[in-house]
This record gives structure tokens, sequence and C-alpha cells, in this order.
């Protein structure tokens, strides 16, 4: 009966450990959608407008002094040359710059992609740092209850691994108890060495070392004699 018992509580708290185990990876799962999820349709649109003039500002004053030397006319060798269409180079015409020079083309045809697409739409970005913020509260509440389970099954001679998460956690923090550990001890044998050190052997720092004249200059540079 008592083995029994035993092997019933056992499995029991196997079972708890693997619920709170796949708790903690729904709630990761969970978080990380949070911040990739795609915007609802009508907030991308919203914010459209913005997005497409900020483009094309940043665009026409990229290449506004080029643009305005080749559609300027010159004089060269005394011959007036009229103005061009501008090139671009190895910076060849792009839809970018097609953004930036038709943006209201740009708008209508993106509004008009976004709003005929179906597709899973997240959180709105308004609402995603609350969201954020309860999930993680949500995390470390598991943590929590997860490592006050595996801790009591290990009082008991039953071992389960902590959530990688945990481990971690404590690893740092033994790492930097043993690095306080050390310094207390190394702190604590100096301090025993200076006691224990001979008062003759210490040195005073704060001593100013004494002049002192040679023979030499008392005698007013005379050497001895022999």
């Amino acid at each position: 009966m008592a083995t029994a018992a035993a092997r019933d509580a056992l499995a029991q708290l196997q079972h708890a450990e693997a619920a709170l185990r796949e708790r903690h990876r729904a709630a990761l799962k969970a978080r990380k959608a949070i911040g990739a999820g795609l915007e609802p349709a009508e907030d991308i649109v919203a914010a459209l407008d913005d997005i497409i003039d900020a483009h094309a500002a940043r665009w026409r004053a990229e290449f506004a002094d080029h643009i305005i030397a080749k559609l300027s006319g010159s004089v060269e060798a005394g011959r007036v040359r009229p103005g061009r269409v501008p090139d671009f180079g190895e910076r060849a015409f792009t839809v970018e710059a097609f953004i930036a020079l038709a943006p209201e083309t740009a708008k209508r045809a993106f509004r008009e992609i976004v709003e005929a697409t179906a597709y899973r739409a997240g959180a709105p970005l308004a609402e995603r740092a609350r969201l954020v913020a309860e999930t993680d509260a949500e995390i470390g509440a598991i943590e929590r209850e997860h490592e006050a389970l595996v801790d009591t099954a290990a009082a008991a001679g039953v071992t389960l691994a902590h959530l990688p998460s945990v481990q971690a956690r404590r690893d740092r923090a033994a790492a930097e108890a043993a690095r306080e550990a050390y310094a207390r001890q190394r702190r604590a044998e100096l301090e025993a060495a200076i006691e224990a050190a001979p008062r003759s052997r210490l040195v005073n720092l704060d001593a100013r070392p004494t002049a002192t004249r040679s023979s030499y200059i008392e005698s007013g540079g005379e050497l001895p004699q022999g």
C-alpha cells in the first residue's frame, strides 16, 4: 500500500510539473506573438499617410540638390547647355523613388492592397505594452510556482529539472555568491596577515622621507683625507 501510494504521489507530482512547464511554454509563445503580430488593417491604413509622407520628405531632401543641378542649364566652353532629366547612376530609379515622387498614388495603391488582403491580425500597437506586461507577470508567477514545486520535490528526494530560465537565474546567483564569498575570504586573510606582521615590517604610507646631507656637502666639497 505504501509503495502504491508513493507511486501515485510521484505521478501526481510529475503531472503537476509537466502542466506548469506547458503553461510556461504557452506563455512564452504568447509573449513572442504579441510583439510579432501584424497590425489590424484599419490601424495600418490610419498610419499610411504619415508613413508615405515621411518617406517622401526624406527622399526628396536627399536628392533635391542632385535633381536641381541636373534640371538647371549651364554654360560650358561658351556653349549653353539646357537642363536635362536627372540620372541616378548606380542608384537607379526605384520603387522608393516612385513613392517619393508620386506619394498620393502610392497611398492609394497601398491602401487598396491592405484592405483587399485577408490576414490574421494581432493586437493594436497601443495595447501591446500592457499585454506584454501582463504576460510577463504570468510568466513570473508560473516560474515561481514551478521553482517551489521542484524544491519541494528535491526535499522529498525526487529530482525534477528547473525551467531553463529559472536554472539560469539560480546559476547566476550561485556564481555571484561564490565571488562574494571568495572576496570576503581574501579580505579576511589580508587583514589577518596585517595583524600578524611585526610592527617593524609595516610600512607607514603617511611618513615622509627625511632629507640627509652627505659628509661631502657638509665639508664644503672637500674630499676626506686618507
